[in-house]
């Protein structure tokens, strides 16, 4: 028998764990780092869900395929493989990603540079979204902010684009006639959320940079890490000697 746990309101594990659990399948355990490690700290409830019910279905499938299924000579290889890429990967994670610094600086200077870029193609608004367990720690939220005062819950702070939440927070951003900046409780799944509007923006308006700072420091990561890479691999080739005799018959 296999024993099955998904847990996807905001209260995932009774008061006192510092890591959550998300899930369980028999003994195999997903935790809230788990989730943050592969989506980060700013992703939208609707990506927890999906990922937290795809790494479920991939333990139900592996628990039965360990039942029935046994490696054969040709497959094992492919095993050191994953082990060789998986080693490779966080040494580049550990020693080339986690070193690149992307000062504000430098955030500056490629949104001027690329200002076209951060043009908006359809409705967007830069928000404050507040994820709830309950209707009652909604409110709560929605109370404070009303006051001023800081709500008990942190919010993600994103730049959302119209049709890419779900819909009931979608409709009360981009379809309802809300002249407040605060929307909801919006009921949703096991949750509810509260909407705090800190900038809209129409079709062909200009994201502000600080609205646009995330996605930025996405891009120079991107390309500093591609560099970094380039320049770590000519260096291993001249420490390591390596010779690649292009004329051999293969």
């Amino acid at each position: 028998m296999v024993t099955l746990l998904i847990i996807v309101s905001g209260c995932v594990l009774p008061f006192g764990d510092s890591d959550p659990v998300v899930a369980r399948v028999r003994f195999k355990k997903l935790r809230v780092s788990d989730v943050k490690e592969v989506l980060g700290s700013d992703y939208l409830p609707q990506q927890r869900e999906q990922f937290v019910e795809d790494w479920v279905n991939r333990q139900l499938w592996l628990i039965e395929s360990k039942r029935l299924v046994r490696l054969d000579r040709e497959e094992k290889p492919q095993i050191r493989d994953y082990r060789s890429n998986l080693i490779i990967r966080k040494y580049q994670k550990q020693y080339l990603l986690n070193n690149i610094m992307i000062t504000e600086n430098d955030v500056l200077q490629y949104y001027e540079g690329h200002r076209s870029e951060f043009i908006a193609e359809t409705d967007a608004a830069f928000i404050e979204l507040y994820v709830c367990p309950s209707n009652v720690a909604a409110k709560e939220v929605l109370s404070s902010l009303r006051s001023s005062e800081t709500p008990p819950l942190s919010p993600v702070i994103k730049l959302v684009k119209k049709n890419t939440c779900v819909e009931p927070i979608d409709k009360a951003l981009f379809v309802e006639k809300n002249k407040s900046n605060l929307l909801g409780p919006i009921s949703y799944g096991n949750d509810y959320y509260i909407v705090f509007i800190i900038e809209k923006y129409k079709p062909g308006s200009v994201f502000q940079v600080e609205h646009v700072r995330n996605d930025i420091i996405q891009r120079l990561k991107i390309t500093q890490y591609s560099n970094a890479l380039q320049k770590k691999q000519k260096e291993l080739k001249d420490r390591l000697n390596v010779k690649i005799n292009k004329n051999a018959d293969l």
